[in-house]
């Protein structure tokens, strides 16, 4: 990347391919947070983190595992399918982590509300309140069904769960495409 001038910040997103499970030695994680602090990266947005959160102790928990000496100031918002616990990794999952400065101007962070995993976002505050929402987010690829773990799968046997007999994908734009529009109908910029 080239050197970011000083009245600039840098965002990212990136399909990580899951974090990995150890929260201690873990070569992918430690690469993935030397990355950002060496290309001065100010927000990244993360899809597919492989995580089970909520089945994991807090300090396991991706807000955790990011914390880094070489960072004054985190903000992470971070989801993952909420409604099965089948094991600790689990295909999908989202954030969206802000560090230092931006980190400071964050107002307030959140999720899909469904509890799919499928978006995370947070909300920077600036000059004049200023509202600017960031958002990750996760489409998953169809898949057949019979493929138990895939994302696509998971959102599949949730929604029929619901008796809602929908393609995931299809949902996936419409829930967040009218989620945006409340956004920007309140005033807020969204990246």
């Amino acid at each position: 990347m080239p050197i970011k001038r000083d009245d600039e910040y840098r965002i990212i997103s990136n399909n990580i391919g899951c974090i990995g499970i150890d929260a201690l030695v873990n070569h992918k994680q430690n690469s993935l947070k030397d990355w950002l602090v060496q290309n001065e990266v100010d927000i990244a947005g993360w899809q597919e983190i492989g995580l089970a959160q909520h089945m994991f102790p807090k300090h396991e928990r991706l807000a955790e595992r990011m914390r880094d000496f070489r960072r004054k100031q985190i903000r992470v918002s971070s989801s993952n399918n909420r409604h099965e616990s089948i094991e600790r990794f689990q295909w999908g999952g989202t954030a969206v982590i802000s560090f230092d400065m931006l980190a400071n101007m964050t107002r307030a962070t959140g999720a899909d509300e469904s509890g799919l995993g499928r978006w995370s976002w947070l909300q920077l505050e600036g000059h004049n309140n200023r509202r600017v929402r960031v958002i990750s987010a996760y489409n998953p690829c169809r898949t057949k069904t019979t493929q138990f773990g895939t994302v696509y799968s998971q959102q599949k046997r949730y929604f029929l769960s619901q008796l809602k007999d929908v393609c995931p994908r299809m949902q996936f734009r419409k829930d967040l495409c009218h989620l945006i529009q409340q956004w920007i109908h309140n005033g807020e910029a969204v990246i």
